[in-house]
């Protein structure tokens, strides 16, 4: 078993004694939203910087069930089962609509094991890439949505009459990533009310930059200029919490996935010289869509090393319970870039009840601030959801 190791151990100082005595109301507090609604599934990435623990992204078409330890994914049985028949009673044929590509054999693997779960769970389960779903020939009573929707939605599935999610809605064709944190932003600012911690410790600043041609140079004076801000605005909540560290950020697709169009930047300046590389990196996304919506996100490293390789945490919900997660580390990176890129990538299995199985299974990890990645992931959740239902009410 790899070990996994942290640069500190401020995070523990800072949050878990205030989180620890506050956990009841905690609970009960998303509790309260999750009642409502949450997504049929997600997975959330997480920073912990051991100054302060965020979450950075957010997806609602996760592809890395093949990750999930083995106790993770008998868990998920139970939790689909229950997430189904709350959406469609009395459901018992269900078509998973992926990604049209097959050669990702990772991807192709995450799928079989969603199959697999949803089968166990007493389901008939078939799937489908999204180019074969006909209008008027899908005989099943739920779709599950395993593609981000890029491209937008096809009118097989607009026509289908069925019972579909995540919603087609929520897709990247509509999806921002400046509204998924701004829904993020406001749930911590009430969770950090309840502990009593600055919500900065646990959210990242950001600003949207929109109507951008990343090969202009005065439209990256706009993104200059906003970033200058972005930074300033970072630097000093470092002073207020005595941070000794350089602020950085990360410029992101405001929609986008599989960490595409993502870079950092250590300084403002940097992007006034974007050489052509960096500025083919964002000007296109998947499908080579064309990206003029940019997200700048304040940057936070990661304490974490597998192996003294650097690594981020991802954790995994069906309808928002914890069914396990990874570690995914980088041989080719810093703690201060994107480690969701190709060339290094690799994955350590995390355990959901390490008390019980943590020796023979995954990453062993310190269960109190596990739990606070825990919590954060089902902020994110709620904030998925919200998120969910406000674009839901701009469909036409």
């Amino acid at each position: 078993m790899n070990k996994l190791t942290l640069a500190n151990n401020f995070s523990q100082t800072i949050c878990v004694p205030c989180i620890q005595h506050q956990q009841q109301q905690i609970h009960e507090w998303l509790q309260g939203y999750e009642k409502i609604y949450t997504p049929i599934y997600s997975s959330v990435d997480i920073r912990d910087a051991g100054f302060k623990i965020a979450v950075v992204d957010t997806n609602l078409f996760p592809a890395g069930f093949n990750n999930l330890c083995e106790h993770g994914i008998e868990d998920s049985i139970d939790f689909i089962k229950d997430a189904i028949n709350k959406r469609v009673p009395h459901a018992k044929n269900i078509l998973i609509v992926t990604e049209d590509y097959t050669r990702n054999t990772g991807y192709l693997e995450s799928v079989r094991i969603l199959q697999d779960i949803i089968t166990k769970a007493g389901f008939k389960t078939n799937v489908s890439m999204l180019k074969d779903i006909q209008a008027g020939q899908t005989s099943c009573d739920l779709i599950i949505i395993n593609n981000d929707l890029t491209g937008g939605i096809p009118e097989a599935l607009v026509e289908a009459g069925i019972p579909i999610f995540p919603s087609i809605h929520a897709g990247w064709h509509s999806r921002l990533k400046s509204e998924h944190f701004r829904h993020t932003n406001e749930l911590m600012k009430e969770f950090a009310y309840m502990v009593g911690l600055d919500p900065w410790l646990f959210s990242c600043l950001y600003r949207m930059v929109d109507h951008i041609d990343i090969n202009s140079n005065q439209d990256r004076q706009k993104l200059y200029r906003q970033a200058k801000d972005l930074f300033e605005e970072i630097q000093t909540k470092y002073t207020q919490h005595s941070i000794e560290e350089k602020p950085f950020i990360f410029i992101k697709a405001d929609s986008g996935t599989y960490g595409l169009g993502v870079v950092p930047v250590e300084t403002p300046e940097q992007i006034l010289d974007f050489n052509r590389h960096k500025r083919n990196d964002l000007s296109h996304g998947k499908d080579a869509q064309e990206t003029t919506r940019f997200l700048l996100q304040e940057g936070v490293a990661t304490i974490h090393r597998i192996e003294e390789k650097p690594s981020e945490v991802c954790v995994y919900q069906i309808d928002n319970n914890l069914v396990g997660g990874f570690y995914r580390f980088h041989t080719t990176k810093s703690s201060r870039e994107n480690l969701n890129s190709p060339g290094g990538m690799g994955f350590q299995k995390m355990c959901p009840h390490l008390d019980k199985y943590g020796k023979d299974c995954g990453i062993k990890h310190d269960l109190n601030i596990f739990d606070i990645y825990r919590i954060l992931a089902r902020i994110a959740g709620v904030a998925a959801a919200r998120e969910i239902k406000a674009l839901e009410s701009k469909k036409p």
